[in-house]
């Protein structure tokens, strides 16, 4: 399935990249981030190859969204850095120019699993974090593969999507269960999620961060929506998967900075 979902996107690609050749050399759009999007960062982005924690928002709006989490993130954390990625250029400039608490922003890999690789072993996430519905196949299973937690906040799931996702929902099952929390804005998108094949144990309703995000981030107040997703991340004495996806062992010496994932899942709650 994977396989064929590869293929699907890459035939895809063929079929729109006149309009992104005639967009380049046109209005010398997308030359700058392609280098990017194929999993080339600067070597000067993470040249100790130190682990983070990775935030994934597509464009303006999740990205403004994120600087509600990415201070208290930064805070809880501060030996781990923190990247965010985007798809679009807008997105891209927002979050350069507006989220001062992130250590680098760059342009999501396109998903296929030998870029995706690329980006990781460059990356070293220790957590991964999807802002809303962004679901990409074979980065959460490569995810999975090296023992990077994944989770997806302020999740949501349209009533015009709903449908779509239906159809492929053997496919979207199998890809759901690589995804360790899905922290989503209302019950209704929460029932979705779950009717589309997610482990409810692990679907919790946080409402939604747009609210935070609407001003400097303060310190979480108890009950907000930002602190009830950060009270599913811990430090742990853990060790992050290695770029040859050896499985994670144990270093103290890493214990005060390790991200691991929150044993709180009693008090997450199941719906009904």
């Amino acid at each position: 399935m994977y396989l064929a979902y590869s293929a699907l996107t890459l035939l895809a690609f063929v079929v729109v990249s006149p309009y992104f050749v005639y967009q380049a050399i046109r209005y010398k759009k997308y030359i700058g981030s392609l280098r990017q999007r194929l999993g080339y960062l600067p070597i000067s982005f993470n040249v100790d190859g130190e682990e983070s924690i990775w935030i994934h928002a597509v464009s303006v709006g999740e990205a403004l969204t994120a600087r509600a989490l990415a201070e208290d993130l930064k805070a809880r954390y501060p030996r781990l850095r923190l990247f965010l990625s985007t798809t679009t250029m807008a997105g891209q400039e927002v979050a350069k120019r507006n989220l001062r608490h992130v250590d680098a922003v760059f342009y999501f890999p396109f998903d296929w699993a030998f870029i995706v690789r690329r980006t990781l072993d460059i990356v070293r996430p220790r957590v991964f974090i999807m802002m809303e519905t962004e679901i990409w196949p074979n980065l959460l299973r490569l995810c999975r593969k090296r023992g990077v937690k994944t989770v997806m906040i302020n999740g949501r799931i349209s009533s015009r999507s709903y449908p779509r996702y239906r159809l492929i929902r053997p496919f979207f099952r199998r890809v759901l269960d690589d995804v360790d929390r899905f922290c989503m804005q209302s019950e209704e998108s929460a029932r979705r999620l779950i009717d589309l094949g997610a482990n409810p144990a692990r679907v919790t309703v946080t409402g939604s961060l747009k609210f935070d995000s609407l001003e400097e981030p303060a310190a979480a107040g108890h009950g907000r929506p930002r602190e009830r997703v950060l009270r599913f991340f811990r430090i742990a004495p853990h060790r992050a998967a290695s770029h040859d996806d050896r499985p994670i062992g144990r270093d103290p010496e890493e214990a005060q900075h390790a991200l691991a994932w929150s044993a709180e899942r009693g008090r997450a709650g199941q719906l009904e």
